[in-house]
């Protein structure tokens, strides 16, 4: 690939080796001449066929660097050549009913932005409510930072990595065994609506992706439009389906039975064993419970199906679906994180905190089981920096700092007080 040398010394010198705020003046007379629009008049005469625009490009490159956060990985190829020619990137963004869509992107685009984009094209309320997830390949699911940039993580699925920083990266990853419940299969129980948006596709394969999913569970404000609700209720009704199919939450036999019942209700419209008897029971259940035992458990559902009533609104019966498995797991509507905790010997290093109104909650990783549960009247307060997040709860007597590691900080504190804004 030929980069004329100036953009060669601008990107790999300020974004490669992070040191942005000084490669200004270390890069000299080469970067000088991008800014100021003189490449092409020396001996790299016509490396650059736009100077003027170019220098523009670079210098809203640094001012988002500057007011972002730096860059920790290097580009891929694909990042390299849409630089050089001033172009976009591509991404493709899964929804939990795995339609999906491919999008352009500048090189430069956080996680937050992208939201954003997503939330307009599906006619959405607020971007807030929602956030993108990185599908590792042993199917796990973190939630990325608002400020994360999509480049970044396409570069660390790559491996394009400093060797100096991939242990310190490392260490934010999740590094446990996946779990046997994990379900590779999801099936397609999405809405009409944002289909003629996201096309079909498969999340279930062994691929790293980006998965747009709600994350934050506030109620919405009394202005927003019918329309709007029932497209957000089609979105968190396939992420809770999604959730429940693929075995990410500790859920007893009855409760697995009674969600493929009402799932299979909700879809169909009926309560009648000849309609669902032709459904394939493995778009309803995980598929560590069926086992062996496909029948046995389809036919337990297509009767715990036919005692449900009969209700002539697609909305209710989803809300239906949600209010069962919200009863059953309350964390099913809450704010996911994966973090590091250092203080507590007692528990695993590794675990998720989970966000919601009841208060915050340190989870196992695999079985998504709650090992500690601080509410909101015992904490006292909460601070974070760039690579931790710290917790204290007590009174004037005694009170215990909860440290973590994490870099989705600043993300955390803030579900933490739209909550305590709603309940106090």
């Amino acid at each position: 690939m030929k980069l004329s040398l100036a953009i060669n010394e601008a990107l790999w010198r300020l974004v490669v080796q992070r040191q942005q705020h000084q490669g200004l003046a270390s890069n000299g007379p080469v970067l000088w001449n991008v800014v100021n629009g003189t490449v092409g008049k020396g001996k790299h005469a016509g490396s650059v066929t736009d100077p003027p625009r170019m220098a523009s490009y670079c210098l809203k490159r640094l001012h988002k660097i500057e007011q972002t956060g730096q860059r920790h990985m290097l580009p891929t190829q694909e990042e390299l050549e849409a630089v050089e020619k001033m172009g976009t990137i591509s991404a493709t963004v899964y929804l939990p009913d795995s339609t999906n869509k491919t999008m352009p992107l500048d090189p430069m685009i956080t996680t937050e932005e992208v939201v954003v984009k997503i939330v307009q094209m599906l006619g959405l309320s607020e971007p807030k409510f929602f956030c993108l997830c990185e599908v590792d390949t042993n199917q796990e699911e973190k939630t990325l930072g608002y400020k994360t940039y999509v480049a970044e993580v396409q570069s660390m699925w790559a491996g394009n990595c400093y060797p100096e920083v991939v242990d310190r990266l490392r260490g934010f990853r999740l590094t446990g065994k996946k779990a046997k419940s994990r379900d590779n299969r999801v099936p397609n129980y999405g809405d009409d609506v944002l289909n003629k948006i996201f096309q079909r596709g498969s999340i279930g394969d062994n691929q790293p992706k980006f998965l747009f999913k709600r994350n934050l569970f506030l109620d919405h404000d009394p202005g927003v439009a019918e329309t709007t609700r029932n497209r957000e209720l089609a979105v968190v009704y396939s992420q809770a389906v999604h959730d429940v199919v693929r075995g990410a939450y500790p859920l007893s036999e009855q409760d697995l039975l009674m969600l493929a019942a009402l799932q299979m209700r909700a879809e169909t419209g009926s309560n009648s064993p000849q309609t669902v008897k032709g459904l394939s029971i493995s778009k309803f259940l995980p598929k560590f419970f069926l086992e062996e035992r496909e029948e046995e458990r389809k036919s337990a559902v297509v009767n715990i199906v036919s005692g449900l009533p009969l209700d002539p609104s697609p909305a209710t019966r989803r809300f239906d679906y949600l209010d069962y498995l919200k009863t059953r797991y309350p964390l099913s509507e809450a704010s996911w994180f994966f973090v590091k905790q250092i203080q507590n010997t007692r528990l695993p290093e590794e675990i998720f905190i989970a966000i919601n109104g009841s208060g915050v909650f340190y989870v196992q990783p695999d079985s998504k089981e709650e090992l500690l549960h601080m509410t909101y009247t015992e904490i006292c307060s909460w601070a974070y920096s760039y690579t931790t997040f710290s917790i204290v709860t007590g009174n004037l007597n005694y009170n215990e700092d909860h440290r973590l590691l994490t870099r989705e900080g600043a993300d955390i504190g803030k579900a933490m007080q739209l909550f305590v804004n709603r309940l106090f």
